[in-house]
C-alpha cells in the first residue's frame, strides 16, 4: 500500500510515498562479496501520523537487549 512506515522510538509514523526507488550494487570477490541496498523515497508534505518531534519531548532514547528490559537498562 504505497506508504513508508517509521518506527520510531516513541511510536510509529506514516507517511503516503510519492515517489520510491530502489538500488542494488554489488562489489567484492568469493567470500569477501557484498551486496549494498538504497532506497530512496519521496514523501507527501503532511504525514498521515505523526509523532512530536523527539527534541520537543525532552527525552534521551536508550535502548537494551529484550532480556535485560526488567535489569534497569
Amino acid at each position: 500500500m504505497d506508504t513508508l512506515t517509521l518506527v520510531r522510538f516513541n511510536g510509529t509514523e506514516t507517511h503516503k510515498l510519492a515517489e520510491a526507488q530502489a538500488y542494488a550494487t554489488r562489489n567484492g570477490e568469493g567470500d569477501d562479496r557484498k551486496i549494498m541496498l538504497w532506497f530512496e523515497t519521496k514523501t507527501d508534505p503532511e504525514p498521515l501520523v505523526c509523532l512530536p518531534n523527539p527534541d520537543e519531548l525532552l527525552t534521551n532514547p536508550s535502548a537494551c537487549l529484550l532480556e535485560r528490559a526488567n535489569d534497569g537498562c
